[in-house]
């Protein structure tokens, strides 16, 4: 197998967003969409960020993104052929990274369907654990909701009560501001341009709740036909309006569900208290992992993380 560009090959970002032609375009110059060959024909594709950190190469997957999204195309009927594919798949990108990006600095993040890592270990990479929760929504909107916890159920109630209207694809200057404010009170310094691309694409949507010409939360979705994702989100401080951020998602869930859409993605957390806010609508916790190289210099890395939003 090989490694080329891609070409707009494979299905579209309807099958697979992060690996999507549409989706590298985003980030362009700095991303790059690839594909691994086997003979003349394509079989797998991926997306994958660069630039350079004093003076180093950095090689991350795409700001906002939850991974490559490395999207294996077989059909095989069989399970074994299909699992040997994925496993030379695999070792093809395993071997991209240590021949073409030997001295870079390297974190780059599979989709949770991936849990054979031991080509990129067997290469001599790394490789972390990260978490994020999954929810099925394809139960009736009357047992999404009986499956969150008391306080969430509570927190979409008393947001209901209050004079707060919804909105789908709300003005995006002020779905990017009310990211960009929430953020960096946080400390992480988001590139912002890019969220604002990528709420133009149609691979995604936006929904707000308003109070008065307020954004008192909103939630950023880039969806394909397998999975709704929660890139971006931001809520105000006002503590009137409480409640807010668990309406802002819960119809976030709504609007992937009338989709047709059977998975929604919270794209996980490590901060305690937005792990614990996730966990409360219910989904299933679940492992994805990280391909690491040359991480013996964390704080280069952090620094990336927060400027890219990773």
């Amino acid at each position: 197998m090989t490694i080329q560009p891609q070409e707009n090959q494979g299905e579209g970002f309807a099958n697979g967003v992060f690996s999507s032609p549409s989706w590298c375009q985003v980030f362009a110059p700095s991303a790059q969409g690839l594909a691994i060959f086997k003979g003349k024909n394509p079989v797998a594709a991926f997306v994958l960020f660069y630039f350079k950190k004093y003076g180093k190469e950095v090689l991350i997957h795409p700001p906002f993104a939850p991974n490559c999204g490395l999207m294996q195309f077989s059909s095989h009927p069989k399970q074994y052929t299909k699992a040997t594919e994925l496993k030379r798949i695999l070792r093809t990108f395993a071997e991209y990274l240590q021949k073409e990006h030997s001295d870079s600095y390297i974190d780059i993040a599979l989709p949770s369907d991936i849990k054979d890592t031991q080509p990129f270990i067997q290469a001599g990479l790394k490789t972390d654990v990260g978490y994020t929760y999954l929810l099925n929504i394809e139960p009736d909107e009357d047992d999404l909701l009986a499956n969150f916890s008391s306080e969430r159920r509570k927190n979409v109630k008393d947001a209901l009560k209050k004079k707060l209207s919804v909105e789908k694809d709300y003005n995006p200057d002020k779905v990017v501001a009310r990211v960009q404010q929430t953020l960096n009170n946080s400390g992480i310094n988001y590139n912002y341009d890019y969220l604002r691309r990528i709420i133009d694409g149609e691979f995604s949507y936006t929904i707000s709740v308003i109070s008065g010409n307020d954004v008192a939360a909103t939630a950023v979705i880039v969806f394909d036909s397998s999975r709704a994702y929660y890139v971006a989100g931001g809520t105000g401080k006002d503590p009137s309006l409480a409640g807010a951020s668990a309406l802002v998602l819960w119809e976030a869930i709504k609007e992937a569900k009338r989709r047709g859409i059977p998975t929604f993605d919270f794209c996980g957390s490590n901060v305690p208290s937005i792990e614990k806010f996730f966990r409360g609508f219910g989904g299933e916790l679940t492992p994805y992992f990280r391909i690491k190289k040359n991480t013996v210099l964390p704080d280069m890395l952090k620094t990336a993380k927060k400027r890219f939003g990773i």
